[in-house]
């Protein structure tokens, strides 16, 4: 009898596992029982006790198993441990207070460098008008130096035109001295004005003395000591005037009649 003719076992009766066909020859068969066996150790379920060598086995073993509970450790803290907790929060709360404290500072700093640069934008305009102003101002004060010149010129002037003989020629040198003044003030934007006879403005007048004459309406210049000036538009110096007050007003005033 040869090998091919040795009975072939039949096919396991679990229809999961594979029939296995021998071509021939035992070497086929052993590979097909080892099949076979392998086939069946992967369909049998593992024995109770069996402990399981999977890498799931632990954490399911774990999972059944009851925890046991952790204990707090009752060690009580070292005094030297609680000294330095002590110390670190009294320096959290000196912080707190430093930071605080610091907010506050700067609150006040940024408030007062806005007030700063408010003063600073004022000034800065104070000294542009300053600037601007500062020659019209010096010019003011070198004319108001020469009014007292003009006051005595315009005095001596009335007085030939009005009291001395005066022969042709010489009027006519009079009066061209006078309209060459009226020149050279112009050109220096000073502007003489006249009171007599207007009613009192205390924006243009000053008053040094009041009389009673009842022939005049009331606060009326009478009289003009000095002429006013205007310089640019602007008031250099007020006329110095006489200014009628009847009744009881130059009574009370006291004024000495002029």
């Amino acid at each position: 009898m040869t090998q091919s003719d040795l009975p072939v076992p039949p096919p396991p009766s679990d229809p999961a596992v594979p029939a296995v066909t021998v071509p021939g020859g035992l070497l086929d068969l052993s590979a097909a029982f080892e099949d076979a066996l392998a086939a069946i150790e992967k369909r049998e379920p593992r024995a109770e006790g069996r402990p399981d060598s999977s890498p799931h086995a632990a954490p399911a073993a774990a999972a059944d198993s009851p925890a046991e509970p952790v204990q707090p450790s009752e060690r009580p803290v070292p005094a030297a441990l609680a000294a330095q907790l002590a110390i670190a929060q009294h320096e959290l709360e000196r912080a707190r207070a430093d930071n605080e404290e610091l907010r506050r500072s700067y609150g006040r700093a940024s408030s007062e460098a806005a007030h700063a640069q408010a003063d600073l934008a004022s000034l800065r305009r104070m000294i542009a008008r300053t600037e601007q102003d500062l020659p019209q101002q010096t010019a003011r004060r070198l004319l108001d130096g020469l009014l007292p010149a003009l006051d005595h010129l315009t005095t001596v002037s009335e007085y030939l035109m009005l009291h001395e003989p005066l022969t042709d020629h010489g009027r006519q040198a009079v009066e061209m001295l006078n309209a060459e003044w009226r020149r050279a003030l112009q050109r220096i934007q000073l502007e003489p004005f006249d009171a007599l006879g207007m009613p009192f403005d205390p924006q243009r007048h000053e008053i040094i003395a009041r009389v009673a004459d009842p022939m005049h309406p009331d606060a009326t210049v009478l009289r003009q000591a000095a002429r006013g000036y205007l310089h640019a538009g602007r008031l250099l110096r007020s006329a110095q005037v006489v200014v009628n007050a009847v009744g009881a007003v130059a009574r009370s005033t006291g004024d000495l009649d002029v």
